[in-house]
């Protein structure tokens, strides 16, 4: 089997062709240009030089996440428009789980490590030893502090990699057990994102229509029922108070065509929603459908709202005006993740132009499974809700 495989999470633009147990080719720029003017033609070039023709690759594998959200949309729409042309399979890495990929074959306890600002990163655990990484942590998002005292309880050395990798080394050096691995090693590379899809094996056939693999739906991302959950007779979900969560919908005529795929894959999974319009794709205006959906989810009669519109932002903006509303836009794995994990979001908003019904359904899928972690968060979603109160105020 041959991949085809893209990173663009972060400065560099990789893109490689991989097969069972050997790297065919892999291309590297970190140029001040961006993934949108490099990343086809370094792709282009490689396959000239592995005299390969792009529908030679049995399947595609991109990075998802965390990193550059514009890079990671510029990868995966790449990877989703070859895919879905060709009729092959697609597989989506975490861009961490890709990165302890570089130590394969290795024998190392390898954190991955991404810069995500004011003094937080991107991290995970793996344990390497000789073979394929073995995931120990879930992707995260915490404080360095807090990664050094997560890293305190795990024996031995600890190899750091990744973009965030020399930051994390210099606040973690204290501790005597962290390494830094050569430039070679420490970033991240499309070869490593292809070996990890050739372990899920995207099979995906061209009838199916979407970028997951026939039967399972991409292997170790198959839905599990979260720890209250119950089932109901018509299929339902139930939440922990013992009442069927109820969704409301709602697109504009931009949105409408991602909202009818979403709402063929809800009726698979036998969730009940409100569809509070529009009704074709005739031209209508998203803050006229965003409105009702939203008081839907205030009052309690829906618990979170599936928003569509032709980028996503348009239709969010209009969500975050109604007070208790915490509207996203999310087009990655990530953020769809961690929106709800973090910031309580109970409004998920996608763009209609800018993902593809596959995609679509892995990100409501993740939003509706991931449930809020509370503790620290709280606070500070209790403080936006007081910036709700004051403007409610009118101070």
């Amino acid at each position: 089997m041959k991949l085809i495989a893209l990173e663009t999470s972060a400065k560099t633009a990789s893109a490689a062709v991989v097969t069972e147990g050997k790297l065919l080719g892999v291309s590297s720029v970190t140029a001040g240009l961006t993934h949108s003017q490099t990343i086809l033609p370094l792709l282009e070039t490689l396959l000239k030089g592995v005299s390969m023709e792009l529908s030679d690759a049995d399947g595609f594998a991109v990075s998802i996440g965390p990193g550059s959200f514009t890079g990671l949309r510029i990868g995966i729409s790449a990877v989703k428009g070859m895919a879905q042309g060709l009729g092959k399979g697609c597989v989506g890495i975490s861009t961490l789980e890709g990165l302890a990929w570089n130590f394969q074959g290795l024998h190392y306890t390898v954190c991955p490590v991404m810069d995500a600002r004011c003094g937080q990163v991107y991290t995970s655990l793996f344990w390497v030893n000789g073979g394929r990484p073995q995931r120990l942590w879930e992707d995260m998002a915490i404080p360095l502090d807090t990664l050094k005292e997560k890293l305190q309880s795990v024996e031995g050395d600890v190899m750091l990699v990744g973009d965030g990798a020399e930051l994390a080394f210099t606040a973690l050096a204290s501790t005597g057990k962290v390494l830094l691995p050569p430039p070679a090693l420490r970033y991240q590379s499309a070869a490593s994102v292809g070996f990890a899809a050739l372990a899920r094996r995207p099979c995906c056939p061209p009838t199916c229509g979407c970028p997951r693999p026939s039967g399972s739906c991409w292997p170790g991302r198959r839905r599990k029922r979260l720890p209250n959950e119950k089932i109901s007779p018509k299929g339902g979900r139930i939440n922990g108070n013992g009442g069927i969560i109820m969704l409301a919908l709602a697109s504009d005529h931009g949105g409408f065509a991602l909202k009818q795929a979403v709402i063929e894959h809800l009726n698979e999974r036998g969730i009940p929603f409100k569809d509070f319009g529009c009704y074709e794709e005739k031209s209508c205006d998203y803050p006229d459908v965003a409105a009702p959906a939203c008081d839907a989810v205030v009052s309690g009669e829906c618990e979170k709202a599936l928003l569509f519109c032709g980028t996503g932002v348009g239709i969010s903006i209009a969500a975050n005006k109604i007070n208790g509303i915490r509207a996203c836009v999310c087009s990655d794995y990530f953020s769809a993740k961690y929106t709800r994990a973090h910031n309580d979001a109970n409004a998920l908003c996608l763009g209609g132009r800018v993902v593809g019904p596959g995609l679509a359904i892995e990100l409501v899928d993740i939003f509706l499974d991931t449930p809020y972690e509370g503790g620290r968060h709280q606070r500070r979603v209790d403080k936006l809700t007081a910036l709700e109160e004051r403007e409610r105020a009118g101070k």
